[in-house]
């Protein structure tokens, strides 16, 4: 079955592939060939490809970006994005931090959609969800070590009365829904 897309970038080359810039103070970010992965605890191998995109958090509070610019989508539009996603095992947070792992953004940076995740520090459960600026509700748990498919559906409306949508979709399921944005 063939999967139609417009953009689509799964870093098989070990690098930052499509995305136009990345913002790494720190080295979060790498792009581990499946044969590191293998090697980790819960062997997080790549759901598709040989490479992938590895985030290990850092004892800072910089951003860590890839900034793809060139996705100019219309005001009342629908658009989808689609990523697959893995919380290692040994991910951990001391206080309730939220921190958003994909966002949508008009021009000057400014963010018009987010999906984040929260690590409850009590509990190590890590949550997911959406908002505007990041989320403000969230409606279910992020299972660690076990590949997510995680899509948004966005219609981002460019103006008054603020209707836009943000719905997001764990697994297959929609699990939230935000509006007025």
């Amino acid at each position: 079955m063939g999967v139609p897309y417009i953009f689509a970038s799964h870093f098989d080359t070990g690098d930052i592939g499509d995305w136009d810039t990345e913002t790494d103070v720190s080295g979060a970010l790498d792009w581990p060939h499946y044969m590191t992965l293998v090697g980790l605890v819960g062997r997080p191998t790549p759901y598709r490809g040989a490479y992938c995109l590895r985030i290990v958090a850092p004892a800072n509070t910089a951003d860590h970006t890839l900034l793809e610019a060139d996705i100019d989508i219309a005001a009342s539009v629908t658009a989808w994005t689609r990523f697959m996603l893995y919380v290692s095992t040994n991910f951990a947070a001391t206080a309730d931090d939220i921190f958003n792992i994909y966002e949508l953004q008009s021009a000057g940076g400014v963010v018009e959609g987010a999906i984040s995740l929260q690590v409850i520090g009590a509990t190590d459960v890590v949550n997911i969800g959406i908002g505007e600026t990041e989320a403000a509700a969230f409606n279910s748990v992020v299972t660690k070590g076990v590949w997510h498919q995680v899509e948004l559906r966005s219609l981002v409306d460019s103006g008054a009365p603020n209707d836009g949508v943000l719905e997001l979709f764990l697994d297959g399921a929609s699990i939230q829904t935000v509006s007025t944005l």
